[in-house]
């Protein structure tokens, strides 16, 4: 009687933490089906390591470099029934305090635009624009680290709500770092969204890292993250 063969087959597993001097903080996730590790055989296997990120609309986690995938938001002010005139707009926020006197034209909203992104200092972190007759400014950085209000010295023809109450900050996208490994596909070979496990801070080893973008290892570094390659 012939025996029938019997294959084994090892799953190399990817050494995610250096060691335990910053403690791990795990969450369950679930990952999106669509997610796919090109270094992994079979690419529906998602190996630890792969760094992901959320996707607000759904809910799930996609590799942090997907172009669906959440990102950190900038902070922005707008105006309110944006008045024409000039005078001093000043903003204070994580790149200090910043004033800048408009005079160009009659002091129109695009005007005041125009003047704020003369600014040297005012350009080097926000930019400013006019449109459906308000100014806005938004910084150019990005993520919960960056913040600012507009100072109550501010002129009263560029009503911004004033004020530290009033002032806006960024957000940081979700990013995590997949601790073990998830398969993508059931048993019929259907793609399936699925259950994960993964980590929002450790002293990690970034050679095992996918996708490890400059905003993810950002994000991951503020909330007391650490990386062997630093």
């Amino acid at each position: 009687m012939e025996v029938p063969h019997v294959t084994s087959t090892t799953i190399a597993r990817r050494r995610v933490f250096v060691d335990m001097s910053v403690e791990p903080e795990h969450t369950s996730i679930v990952l999106d089906s669509s997610n796919s590790d090109a270094g992994s055989t079979p690419t529906h296997r998602f190996r630890e390591g792969n760094v992901v990120v959320r996707r607000a609309s759904t809910g799930r986690y996609v590799e942090a470099n997907d172009a669906n995938g959440d990102r950190n938001t900038s902070p922005a002010k707008s105006t309110t029934t944006h008045v024409d005139g000039n005078g001093v707009i000043k903003l204070v926020g994580n790149h200090g305090t910043i004033s800048v006197t408009t005079s160009t034209g009659s002091g129109t909203e695009a005007n005041n635009a125009t003047d704020l992104n003369a600014n040297a200092a005012f350009a080097a972190h926000y930019v400013a624009s006019s449109a459906a007759g308000e100014l806005t400014i938004t910084a150019r950085g990005s993520g919960k680290g960056e913040w600012f209000y507009i100072h109550t010295d501010t002129m009263a023809t560029a009503p911004f709500t004033e004020g530290e109450d009033n002032g806006v900050a960024g957000e940081d996208a979700d990013y995590l770092v997949v601790t073990e490994q998830a398969d993508l596909k059931d048993e019929e070979g259907t793609a399936i969204h699925a259950d994960a496990r993964a980590a929002r801070r450790g002293f990690f080893d970034a050679s095992n890292l996918t996708n490890l973008t400059a905003e993810a290892r950002s994000v991951l570094a503020a909330r007391g993250s650490r990386f062997d390659d630093e």
